[in-house]
């Protein structure tokens, strides 16, 4: 969203080649779940309308769309264009090519049923936050769901090098910070969970997607830094006999509803 349009750029042709993002995969599919539980029973597919902000290629909307049968097509937000490109092929969705911040200006009240943030918060800038939030209530119907995805603030869980779990928790505030920004913005039943979802994979694709910078936080380092990285990586985190390494993925996901 507004992390670095030209990561997003760099990555939008292999964006589904991972793990993470893989079409179909094991993590797709318990991500869509999570998703799926907080808005089936909270819209009327015949009229609602949503929006995800920092919606990338849209897939997941696509996803989403199909599996509520929505009549409205479903607003995907980003300020990628490239990323955006296989969103515009999908008839269900409307495309709109814009940071989250600018996004939230062209709101109109009570226009909305549902938002979306998934793992996009922490790439807005934090004094944006509290006008953006502010925003977000103005342009919710009553009774309307804003639910934010995004991970926990160490990222100790993760097989990185130490310089990648320093920028991840430099880059991604505790969860927390978020509830009480949604609260300060008037929204009521704010509620935090913590889901986690075991990741087995074969050391060499986790290294291949460090390499290929999958998330942003791995951008913030150049070809040299990022392959000191991959040695570190390769020598602290050993694999087992079959060649696969494990551990725990975390997703926060903060529900809060209009009044």
């Amino acid at each position: 969203m507004l992390g670095s349009p030209q990561h997003y750029h760099d990555i939008a042709d292999k964006y589904h080649d991972n793990f993470f993002y893989e079409h179909g995969g094991e993590m797709e599919n318990w991500k869509f779940r999570l998703v799926l539980d907080r808005f089936q029973s909270k819209l009327d597919p015949k009229s609602c309308k949503i929006a995800d902000i920092g919606a990338g290629t849209g897939r997941f909307m696509g996803l989403l769309h199909e599996a509520l049968e929505l009549k409205n097509p479903v607003v995907c937000v980003d300020n990628s264009a490239e990323m955006l490109v296989e969103a515009e092929k999908n008839r269900n969705l409307e495309t709109i090519c814009l940071d989250g911040v600018r996004f939230g200006h062209t709101l109109q009240a009570l226009s909305f049923d549902c938002f979306l943030l998934m793992e996009v918060t922490h790439h807005f800038p934090p004094e944006s936050l509290p006008t953006f939030y502010a925003q977000l209530h103005t342009a919710l119907k009553p009774g309307g769901t804003f639910l934010t995805i995004t991970h926990p603030h160490s990222g100790d869980r993760y097989p990185f090098f130490a310089d990648a779990k320093r920028v991840w928790a430099e880059n991604q505030p505790e969860w927390t910070d978020y509830g009480d920004l949604m609260k300060a913005a008037g929204f009521e039943d704010v509620q935090m969970e913590l889901e986690e979802f075991t990741v087995t994979l074969p050391k060499a694709a986790w290294l291949r997607m460090v390499k290929n910078r999958f998330w942003s936080t791995f951008s913030h380092f150049n070809d040299e830094q990022l392959a000191a990285g991959i040695e570190e990586i390769r020598r602290d985190y050993p694999a087992d006999e079959n060649g696969f390494i494990s551990f725990s993925e975390g997703l926060v996901l903060i529900t809060a509803r209009k009044s």
